[in-house]
């Protein structure tokens, strides 16, 4: 996976939690578990990246309620904090699969299946203040602490 699509799909993921007033890592576990992220958002990025995101938005919706992985949907939050936050988890990414020689998709995996990811959306002790390296190595620590 490309950088350029794994900034997409944060952007993705992000904009959906703004969207849907869930977390991030709520909507990577229902865009992964359903396959959306797998068989349509990755393969699809080439067309999916030219849309608009009013119009992403409501097409990733509707394939989610399609699926029956989505139910509700609640109001967005304040969107150049998390647009900023997005941009930050794509570093944090990148991070983890240079630091520690991991595919993409699987530090994708790491950072969003973490315990450190609902912190760092709550601003909790001004996590997202700290910098890319020594997030992606707390994140890294606490995976290999559940190994």
């Amino acid at each position: 996976m490309s950088k350029d699509i794994v900034d997409f799909v944060t952007y993705c993921i992000g904009n959906l939690a703004r969207r849907l007033n869930l977390s991030a890592g709520e909507v990577y576990r229902m865009l992964k578990d359903s396959g959306i992220l797998s068989e349509y958002i990755v393969p699809s990025y080439d067309v999916l990246h030219t849309f608009s995101k009013e119009y992403l938005m409501e097409d990733l919706t509707e394939y989610m309620r399609e699926k029956g992985v989505l139910i509700f949907m609640k109001q967005p939050h304040d969107e150049a904090y998390h647009a900023i936050l997005e941009a930050k988890y794509s570093r944090i990414i990148s991070e983890i699969s240079e630091m520690h020689d991991v595919p993409i998709e699987q530090a994708m995996e790491i950072f969003y299946t973490s315990e450190l990811l609902p912190l760092l959306e709550d601003g909790v002790a001004d996590l997202h203040c700290r910098s890319n390296k020594y997030l992606a190595e707390e994140i890294w620590r606490e995976f290999c602490e559940k190994k």
